[in-house]
């Protein structure tokens, strides 16, 4: 959308852009959310993974000694 000047826009039309602006918000933080919950699930993922290396190193280097 081009800038304009707000004060030639008619009532109607403003509200179309926000209504456009608002729809679009909704979309990132939606978009936002389900970032967050893969991340979240990454992580845990991730930290089980570190556990179970740690683990394995451990049982390892029991082995060895």
């Amino acid at each position: 959308m081009k800038m304009e000047n707000l004060s030639e826009l008619d009532k109607e039309h403003l509200l179309q852009v926000v209504a456009i602006l608002q729809e679009k918000l909704k979309r990132k933080n939606e978009q936002l959310y389900r970032t967050r919950l893969r991340l979240s699930h990454v992580k845990g993922k991730l930290a089980k993974m570190k556990e179970t290396v740690s683990y394995q190193r451990r049982r390892l280097l029991e082995l060895y000694q």
